[in-house]
């Protein structure tokens, strides 16, 4: 699927994170890593 998309399909699953990241309270995906253990 990639290699039809290419760059187009990478934004767009960045888009997709950045809202469930914001959606779950995180800033970035770094507090995101591991939050279920701390």
């Amino acid at each position: 699927m990639l290699i039809y998309n290419g760059p187009v399909m990478i934004k767009e699953i960045n888009e997709g994170l950045i809202e469930l990241l914001k959606a779950d309270g995180y800033a970035n995906i770094s507090e995101a890593i591991g939050a279920d253990f701390k």
